[in-house]
């Protein structure tokens, strides 16, 4: 944890500084659903970096006949000139976040699968959340930045993102 702290997370804040043609390069076109390659402003007061973690072409990983949706299969974007490193430390921390996320999907399950007053079927977490090397998630690389305004501040309503649902 300590070294993806270390060495990964800075590097949100180092993507915000590459060139705006650089940015553009690795962003998602406007209009879009927003999650492939770079994008800032679309959800809140946030940046951010989506990434498939373990291949650059994630269509590749769906089973044979299954058409990719380009919205979601889309293969990654990176900055190879200005942050090179960016991909290989990404490569680096996603196993372990994917795995983080695998166990509490495991543990959620275990916990509700045990509750009398839940209708759950043991399991149900656990299948969306494959190991890394067999997965179809999406990381992102958040950076959160500064309300520039008080009138941003407030129609946000003091959060940097807006609540997912």
């Amino acid at each position: 944890v300590q070294r993806i702290r270390e060495e990964f997370l800075p590097l949100a804040s180092a993507l915000e500084t590459l060139p705006e043609d650089e940015l553009a390069a690795i962003a998602e076109p406007p209009g879009t659903r927003n999650v492939n390659g770079y994008s800032r402003g679309v959800d809140g007061n946030r940046s951010g970096l989506y990434f498939h973690p373990m291949t650059d072409e994630p269509g590749k990983l769906l089973p044979a006949g299954v058409a990719p949706d380009p919205t979601f299969y889309a293969p990654n974007r990176w900055p190879d000139t200005s942050l090179p490193e960016l991909k290989e430390r990404a490569r680096s921390a996603a196993p372990f976040l994917v795995e983080v996320g695998r166990e509490l999907a495991c543990a959620l399950d275990r916990r509700l699968a045990a509750s009398p007053s839940m209708s759950f079927r043991p399991g149900t977490l656990e299948s969306l959340a494959a190991e890394a090397t067999a997965c179809n998630h999406k990381c992102r690389l958040i950076c959160y930045h500064d309300f520039e305004t008080e009138e941003q501040r407030k129609k946000a309503k003091g959060m940097w993102a807006a609540p997912h649902k």
